[in-house]
């Protein structure tokens, strides 16, 4: 083989481009800090790199749901406390009244605190936290508990399924009502008998009669009940998917005075049998693991036991001076606290749940980011040992090539 003066030119320009490649190879990985900074510096090695990032990003996005639910469930927790605590001060005048040392004036004084107490529960059920409130199911911007001026609340929350039915023939003898409520509109369900009952035309609400002739059984006042809320709601009231809320004592809310203690007619509000869905908030805390951070409302103050059904009655009884009315809702407000610690307890299961699953998704972030660490991180002792190799080799290089290539005509014709 002919070596000419170009081929060796060739050669040594070929070894000085490898060396200076791995040169500026090592460079890259010192100053990055990282063995792989693109695909084909490890092709499989890339594969678990990316892998291990979207775990990280998933974790991360876990980290910010789970502190959204402590958020929320702390304070719903603090929300709920108080309101304990205004319970008890109630149960604390109201014994203070049970008694036969009690007298009218210190019984009107009393009555003017407990309705004081009763609008700070009212407000402590419309708490917001940023601007949702925690008591309103999904209709979070929407205010979950109002009341009227005889203290009557309803709940304006997440809408419950109503179904109208009577327990025996009807008693009804025109002029009853009750109220209702839809998400928008106030109204009250009146009865008018035979064409000759009279509209009690209830303030701040919208009539809607229901045409009863004498003798109309229960299921036929049931269906017409219905049949006039639907034309006039339009919301399907005849059926299970119906979306109204009706206040009814028979319903564990509050009823008119007007219809209280009317033999045989109720209103009920049932479950709509929609996966149980009643306005629960829920938030992803891991793969396929949701978990509830808001508490319902509308079953914590009005159902099992009414909060401020409780309050009102016990308004009423130091209004009018009755100590045996006052002493009938010391049990009921025993109740009452009860129902608040039951769902205090449950929220404060939840935190919990909430704080190990966060604990369990720190120690696994911690065990990705270090095989992360592992694929691709560089070994920088060996990276500053192998710079110095190539560098020294590098110059060599250099010098070796100076002494290679001969010299030019230029240099004989000096």
């Amino acid at each position: 083989m002919r070596v000419t003066n170009k081929l060796m030119a060739d050669t040594v320009a070929g070894n000085l481009f490898n060396n200076i490649k791995q040169l500026l190879k090592t460079q890259n990985i010192l100053s990055s800090g990282k063995r792989i900074n693109k695909p084909s510096d490890d092709p499989i090695g890339i594969g678990k790199v990316l892998d291990y990032r979207k775990t990280i990003c998933v974790i991360d996005q876990y980290d910010r749901n789970i502190a959204h639910g402590e958020s929320w469930l702390g304070f719903t927790d603090s929300t709920l406390d108080s309101v304990g605590d205004s319970l008890i001060r109630a149960k604390e005048l109201a014994l203070s009244q049970a008694n036969a040392t009690a007298n009218a004036d210190s019984m009107k004084a009393v009555a003017e605190e407990v309705k004081a107490i009763y609008d700070h529960i009212l407000q402590l059920a419309n708490t917001k936290l940023g601007n949702s409130y925690i008591f309103a199911g999904h209709e979070t911007d929407t205010t979950p508990f109002s009341r009227d001026d005889d203290y009557i609340t309803s709940y304006n929350g997440e809408a419950e399924v109503t179904d109208i039915t009577c327990e025996a023939a009807s008693t009804l003898s025109g002029g009853e009502y009750f109220t209702l409520s839809s998400p928008s509109t106030d109204y009250y369900v009146w009865y008018d008998m035979d064409n000759g009952s009279i509209d009690p035309s209830v303030a701040d609400r919208t009539g809607i009669e229901v045409e009863i002739a004498f003798g109309d059984d229960a299921d036929v006042v049931a269906a017409k009940t219905a049949s006039a809320i639907d034309d006039i709601v339009g919301l399907g009231a005849a059926s299970s998917t119906s979306t109204v809320t009706v206040t009814n004592a028979a319903a564990g809310a509050v009823a008119d005075a007007d219809i209280t203690g009317v033999a045989g007619f109720s209103v009920d509000i049932i479950s709509d049998g929609t996966d149980g869905d009643k306005g629960e908030i829920s938030i992803i805390a891991g793969e396929n693991v949701e978990i509830g951070i808001n508490v319902d409302g509308e079953e914590l103050f009005l159902n099992e036991v009414n909060i401020f059904e409780v309050l009102r009655e016990l308004k009423a009884g130091l209004e009018t001076n009755d100590s045996a009315a006052i002493s009938d809702q010391l049990g009921p407000l025993d109740d009452a606290l009860d129902q608040i610690l039951k769902a205090r307890a449950d929220v404060g299961a939840k935190l919990n749940r909430l704080e190990i699953t966060e604990n369990h998704w720190a120690d696994f972030k911690l065990n990705i980011e270090q095989m992360l660490s592992d694929t691709e991180d560089a070994d920088m002792i060996k990276t500053v040992s192998d710079l110095v190799s190539q560098e020294t080799a590098y110059q060599a290089s250099l010098a070796a090539s100076a002494r290679v290539i001969q010299p030019s005509l230029i240099d004989f014709l000096r």
